[in-house]
């Protein structure tokens, strides 16, 4: 629970910046990892685990899906409020969603926040489909 905390308080008030500076990158990567689907999106109720400041809800609202975004960060979650989809204030490790709720899940750049990210989060719900970054932790 220490950690959660660590990791909420390390992106209190920073969503303006976030959205300014690091989202100008992931957002491109977003786009780019969602095109890389291998079926259509369009329609299909889909997670943005780790959201931030929405780079992959915005991705997949691009292509029709129906985003839900999923942050540790409620500053986070609340940055340009107006546009983003529906969002939960959740642990990716203890996610409050049932197995039928998504039909898919976008994790582009949270796996670097996990203590073991080679094991992914574990309590994603079944999903017919998972995005995840490719991440050298060497």
């Amino acid at each position: 629970m220490a950690e959660l905390i660590a990791m909420t308080d390390l992106y209190r008030e920073a969503a303006e910046g976030w959205a300014s500076g690091a989202e100008l990158v992931y957002l491109p990567l977003a786009h780019a990892l969602v095109a890389s689907s291998p079926i259509a999106l369009a329609g299909r109720r889909m997670l943005d685990v780790g959201a931030g400041t929405g780079a992959g809800s915005t991705a997949l609202l691009a292509v029709g899906a129906d985003p839900v975004a999923v942050d540790v960060s409620i500053d986070m979650l609340r940055h340009d409020r107006a546009r983003r989809p529906p969002a939960l204030v959740a642990d990716v490790l203890r996610l409050p969603l049932a197995d039928a709720a998504v039909r898919g899940a976008l994790a582009p750049f949270v796996l670097n926040h996990l203590d073991r990210p080679v094991d992914g989060p574990p309590e994603l719900p079944a999903a017919e489909l998972l995005f995840f970054t490719d991440i050298d932790f060497e």
